[in-house]
């Protein structure tokens, strides 16, 4: 069974890296936004089993994004993130996050989450 994913990042080479660890991987990356109001469309147009997420976004930042998703389509989210704020953390611990994971990231770290 192909499992389902959607990328939200707004540095477009990050995005392309991580779309293709996903894909080595057995995933299937069924949509890709670059900030979260994009982000929040295409969750409900696609549907996907879990949604990976930057934090710092254009327009509507990942935090308020994931938390109309998680409300709407409750689709559960792991945070991909340059930022280790002690607020982030906290709200990390909302049903639908999943977890963290620091950019610069490997292989290894996203395969280990999945």
């Amino acid at each position: 069974m192909t499992r389902k994913v959607m990328i939200v990042e707004d540095e477009s080479l990050i995005a392309i890296d991580l779309k293709f660890m996903l894909e080595d991987n057995g995933y299937e990356v069924v949509a890709q936004a670059n900030n979260g109001e994009t982000a929040i469309e295409l969750a409900f147009l696609h549907k996907p089993q879990l949604i990976l997420m930057d934090i710092k976004m254009p327009k509507l930042d990942g935090l308020k994004a994931s938390k109309i998703i998680e409300q709407q389509l409750g689709i559960p989210v792991l945070f991909i993130s340059a930022y280790s704020e002690k607020e982030l953390l906290l709200y990390m611990k909302q049903d639908n996050i999943l977890g963290y994971v620091m950019k610069p990231f490997s292989e290894k770290k996203c395969v280990a989450c999945a």
